[in-house]
């Protein structure tokens, strides 16, 4: 064999085993009344190594990430006027190529907010008011 043979043989074998480690996942992003919605945010977040892959979906309501680790993965769905669609714990497998349908229900999405505990001197009044 020779050099050349044996460097393409290398670097294309060096090519699929990268490969076989991924999965990619292609969905469809519609409303309850089965009306496709499109530019809907679609977030993919990858559970062990927390990544996440933001997209949009095309004017058919269609989003595809070709190239995602196998792993644990958590998808949310949003669009305004919508509330969001989360698809939790879906496992990718190597070479899987996952087809999900999400659904947005009418609706506005409320915000999370993390409350914290006021500051002591705010919720004790002054000993002494100060003049102006």
């Amino acid at each position: 064999m020779s050099r050349i043979h044996l460097a393409l043989l290398l670097l294309f074998g060096r090519l699929a085993l990268a490969q076989q480690d991924n999965a990619s996942i292609l969905g469809l992003v519609s409303d309850s009344s089965g009306a496709i919605v499109p530019n809907a945010a679609v977030e993919i977040h990858n559970k062990a190594t927390g990544q996440t892959t933001k997209l949009l979906t095309d004017s058919n309501g269609n989003f595809f990430a070709p190239v995602l680790p196998v792993g644990m993965y958590r998808i949310t769905v949003s669009a305004p006027g919508f509330k969001n669609n989360v698809l939790d714990n879906l496992t990718l497998r190597v070479a899987d190529r996952l087809r999900i349908a999400a659904q947005l229900e009418p609706g506005t999405c409320r915000r999370r907010s993390r409350l914290q505990p006021l500051p002591r001197w705010w919720t004790r009044p002054p000993t002494r008011w100060a003049a102006w």
